[in-house]
C-alpha cells in the first residue's frame, strides 16, 4: 500500500512538472560543455534507483536556487539546481525532473 502511495505521488508530481513544462518555463542549455548533465541527452531516464523507466532524455535546463523560474544565465552554476528534459513517448509534455533524482541509462 505504501509503494501505491508513494507511485501516485510521483505520477501526480510528473504531471504538475508536465504542465509547467509547457508554458515555456525552461530552456534546454545543451550543448554547453561546462554543463556535465548534456552527455546523456538521448539517453534513457530511470527513478534514482534504476527500477522505473521515465522516458528519454531530451534537454537539460536549470533554475536558479530557491526561485519558481529560470535566472539570469551569468549566475554563478553554484546558485543553480539542474534538471532533465524528459519525453516520456506519450504525446504529453514534456517534463522536468532534478537531475540528481533520476538515473541516466
Amino acid at each position: 500500500m505504501k509503494k501505491l502511495f508513494l507511485f501516485l505521488v510521483a505520477l501526480g508530481l510528473n504531471v504538475t512538472v508536465g504542465w509547467a513544462g509547457d508554458t515555456g518555463l525552461w530552456t534546454n542549455v545543451c550543448p554547453d560543455p561546462e554543463v556535465d548533465y548534456c552527455k546523456d541527452s538521448g539517453k534513457t531516464a530511470y527513478d534514482y534507483r534504476g527500477m522505473f523507466k521515465l522516458g528519454q532524455i531530451i534537454g537539460v535546463t536549470w533554475r536558479s536556487t530557491g526561485t519558481a523560474t529560470t535566472g539570469d544565465k551569468d549566475r554563478d552554476s553554484r546558485e543553480r539546481v539542474y534538471y532533465y528534459i524528459i519525453d516520456d513517448g506519450t504525446g504529453s509534455p514534456s517534463f522536468i525532473r532534478p537531475c540528481d533524482d533520476v538515473t541516466a541509462k
